[in-house]
């Protein structure tokens, strides 16, 4: 995956599988009277994530995949290195969120194992947000 049109493939599928993360959070959220702090926290590093994945997608779908001029800048390895970190956490969040699909009503004790991974979510999140400044960091880069 060194080629821009193959980052852009990456780029793709990492949006999907953010906005099913987002769909997850969201429904989780909705289902408690009390949401705990940490789906707010996670839902809105997700969608933040989405908005500078999608802003990746448009810059590698404007540029028809060369990166060239000011675009050129940016390193097609330090945005893989990126989308494969990103990968790594939304998988690694998509299986925390998982047990809590599907799930109409949350009972206490669904709460009490949320409340269980919460440090593991945050810590997940710090990853997130650091991938999203990386990203962020590329645009500014590129669009300047």
């Amino acid at each position: 995956m060194g080629d821009p049109l193959s980052v852009l493939a990456s780029v793709v599928g990492i949006l999907a599988a953010a906005t099913k993360i987002a769909s997850a959070l969201s429904g989780i959220k909705s289902s408690l009277a009390d949401a705990p702090r940490s789906i707010d926290h996670a839902l809105s590093q997700v969608n933040g994530t989405k908005i500078a994945l999608s802003a990746i997608e448009k810059l590698l779908q404007d540029t028809g995949g060369t990166l060239t001029g000011q675009v050129g800048m940016i390193q097609v390895d330090d945005l893989v290195v990126t989308m494969t970190e990103a990968v790594l956490t939304f998988d690694e969040l998509e299986t925390l969120v998982a047990p809590f699909l599907g799930i109409s009503t949350v009972a206490i004790r669904e709460r009490m194992k949320w409340a269980w991974k919460d440090d593991q979510i945050e810590s997940l999140l710090v990853r997130l947000d650091r991938h999203k400044s990386t990203l962020l960091l590329m645009l500014s880069i590129a669009q300047s």
